[in-house]
């Protein structure tokens, strides 16, 4: 097993700025990469929750397309798996936009959705949070058709929401992580470090870009 290339991605070593009291750390030996998949490992050691956080950020953007991931997903409370597209280098988050495709948030649902705006306290422009399914033991595939006029969002090549509202006119990064935060969609969670060790494992993530 290696980490994935540096070429296009940069494998933070950070803090988590969550907003609960759980203490999540980015350590890029938490992310392993073989010939077929990519794995996250979320660890807990001594009071700190340890996984990985990987960003295109200055290495490669895109505008308009169709991104697509195969994983399975961890399920366990105060646990985020997440991809998404959005802009924190030309401008403060959230003024450029952002596109979640994957945000799973523990046990709760799955939270697809479009932000945007100066407020970073009032930015979901839409939102659809997608009931609980078994995401975990099976690899799915989760989806965002990115139009100019519209987002599509699909769940093993089925649609299962669209936005009109708000649309990025934009070239966004790519990021993708698994957290640990025990505040979900303003309420507080308990996590639990018997949970622990959890994986996020990526079959793999593929990108179709509109000439």
């Amino acid at each position: 097993m290696s980490e994935p290339s540096t070429v296009i991605w940069n494998l933070d070593n950070k803090q988590y700025p969550g907003s609960g009291d759980v203490v999540c750390r980015f350590y890029p030996e938490n992310i392993t990469q073989n010939d077929k998949q990519i794995i996250y490992s979320g660890t807990y050691d001594n009071g700190t929750y340890k996984s990985g956080f990987m960003d295109s950020k200055g290495k490669f953007s895109f505008q308009y397309g169709f991104i697509e991931i195969r994983c399975k997903v961890p399920q366990v409370p105060c646990v985020w798996a997440n991809l998404y597209l959005a802009d924190d280098v030309n401008d403060i988050w959230p003024r450029l936009g952002e596109i979640d495709i994957l945000q799973v948030l523990g046990t709760l649902d799955n939270s697809l959705a479009v932000h945007a705006g100066s407020d970073p306290a009032h930015h979901v422009q839409n939102e659809l949070r997608l009931a609980p399914s078994d995401w975990k033991s099976q690899y799915h595939t989760f989806a965002v058709d990115w139009q100019p006029s519209k987002v599509i969002w699909y769940v093993d090549n089925v649609e299962v929401f669209r936005s009109l509202i708000y649309v990025p006119q934009n070239p966004l990064y790519v990021y993708m992580t698994m957290v640990v935060d025990n505040v979900i969609h303003g309420q507080k969670y308990s996590a639990n470090p018997d949970d622990f060790p959890v994986v996020f494992d990526i079959d793999y993530l593929k990108i179709w870009q509109r000439k």
